[in-house]
């Protein structure tokens, strides 16, 4: 993995959480998306998933529009680990689930893993619990979203899995990946960048049901998640986080 990521910038490590808590994680958020009714072409209206216990809109809609689960202090400690396993005290809501994944992606043994990994040494971190729903939610990349130093992306994503909604979102189609793009010139919001191949410094990394995406990226990189189409078959739910060097 590590000679990968030296390469290439980027790696996908597949079926990245144990059994008993990828499919916890995986029947919670497909029990959500059921009971919100979103996507296969349902049509939701914009206060979907919305509640007191914690999911927010975040925009300006201009530029961005998904819903963060509250963020408190990390304390990456045993006890926030132990409330991610089958073992430990459940947590009740898909939110507080992914809170504790959260937490352990700030845990020094997780830092340490994804620094062997990567070949980066982080000295902070940064992260946030999100949900695109479908029809509603993307991301744009724009000169808000660069940074003054390289830095290490980790997103551990949530998604249908079912074999035909896998191709799915492994072809782009319904959006839902999360694409890293050289600042433009213009220095303006961008909505659709279409790359292939032989598109220089574009690095597109697709949605994935339990798998742990790392893209050192670097310095004046722009960001953006594609707008997830109404005909995907769910939402991306994920642990977004970002390591820095300096």
């Amino acid at each position: 993995m590590r000679a990968q990521v030296d390469a290439q910038g980027a790696a996908l490590l597949g079926d990245f959480l144990i059994p008993p808590i990828a499919d916890v994680l995986r029947r919670a958020t497909a029990d959500a998306d059921c009971k919100d009714v979103v996507g296969r072409g349902e049509l939701a209206p914009y206060d979907t998933g919305l509640d007191r216990r914690g999911w927010r809109a975040v925009g300006p809609p201009q530029l961005r529009r998904y819903l963060r689960h509250r963020t408190k202090p990390v304390r990456a400690s045993a006890a926030a680990a132990k409330r991610a396993t089958p073992g430990g005290a459940a947590p009740v809501t898909v939110g507080a689930r992914l809170q504790a994944v959260r937490a352990l992606m700030h845990s020094a043994p997780f830092v340490q893993l994804v620094s062997a990994l990567s070949g980066v040494s982080p000295r902070r971190c940064a992260s946030e619990v999100r949900r695109f729903r479908p029809g509603l939610d993307y991301t744009l990349a724009h000169v808000g979203t660069l940074q003054a130093a390289s830095t290490l992306e980790a997103s551990l994503a949530f998604v249908a899995d079912d074999p035909d909604d896998a191709q799915m979102w492994d072809s782009g189609d319904v959006g839902g990946f999360e694409c890293y793009v050289p600042s433009a010139d213009d220095e303006g919001a961008a909505e659709v960048y279409r790359a292939d191949d032989d598109t220089e410094g574009v690095t597109s990394i697709h949605a994935k049901c339990n798998a742990l995406s790392l893209f050192v990226r670097p310095r004046g990189t722009m960001k953006f998640v594609k707008y997830v189409s109404a005909g995907a078959p769910g939402s991306r739910w994920d642990v977004a986080a970002e390591y820095f060097t300096e």
